[in-house]
């Protein structure tokens, strides 16, 4: 049963909360977190500074609703990313997932930093943006299941296995894991979140090093440690 029409009211209040989050983001697009300024947005709509509150109870409250739609980006580029390379091999699935978050992430920089970069010690992301978060990481541990396929896994777990096995129940919904494919998934986002955050940074030009070739060589690596090698 579909939902009832929205009032006329509620229509233009989406459509506020719309602008203000797509002014937010220009705004970080522009310079960063340092510029995002619910004044300049109200002055920009054409209200006054507490008319905005009536749509964002406060400055964190917009940040977490643009991590929600940041996370959602680039969920969306690594998954259709993996999709166009249907009926390629799982690792493949993989490169291309690996590719389009770096791809992403060099194309919006400062939105990359925002969802990554220094927050308030109390800040917290809204649920929404979450469950963007572990979509993300779902896609990527089901690309690592299909490659690792039923190789059996002998070694005993480790608390790191338990920690890993704990964090899936509560946030991988009806999946379901081994943990050394939780551990290859987390492991992989780390170092991928590594190379790219050092690429952003200037790190790697500075020593002459290129990105995407170290990217490459890890998702090789990976894959050789998921059994895809073999």
């Amino acid at each position: 049963m579909s939902p009832p029409p929205l009032s006329r009211r509620e229509r233009i209040h989406a459509e506020t909360v719309r602008e203000i989050r797509g002014i937010a983001l220009r705004q970080v697009d522009e310079g960063g977190l340092a510029t995002l300024s619910l004044n300049a947005i109200a002055k920009e709509l054409g209200m006054s500074g507490p008319a905005l509150y009536r749509y964002f109870a406060s400055r964190d409250e917009l940040l977490g609703a643009l991590h929600t739609d940041i996370y959602a980006q680039l969920v969306t580029a690594v998954r259709e990313a993996a999709e166009a390379s249907t009926g390629r091999s799982p690792s493949a699935h993989l490169a291309a997932y690996a590719s389009a978050y770096r791809g992403w992430a060099l194309k919006h920089p400062r939105r990359y930093a925002l969802l990554f970069g220094g927050r308030a010690e109390d800040y917290k992301d809204p649920a929404e943006a979450i469950a963007e978060i572990h979509e993300g990481m779902l896609l990527l541990l089901r690309l690592l299941a299909d490659i690792a396929g039923d190789r059996p896994v002998t070694r005993p777990p480790d608390a790191l296995d338990r920690q890993l096995t704990a964090w899936s129940r509560r946030r991988a919904g009806n999946a379901s894991f081994p943990p050394h494919i939780l551990r290859l998934g987390v492991l992989f986002w780390t170092r991928l979140h590594g190379i790219v955050s050092l690429e952003l940074s200037s790190v790697f030009k500075d020593m002459g090093l290129d990105g995407g070739a170290l990217l490459d060589d890890e998702v090789k690596r990976i894959i050789d440690a998921a059994g895809g090698g073999h």
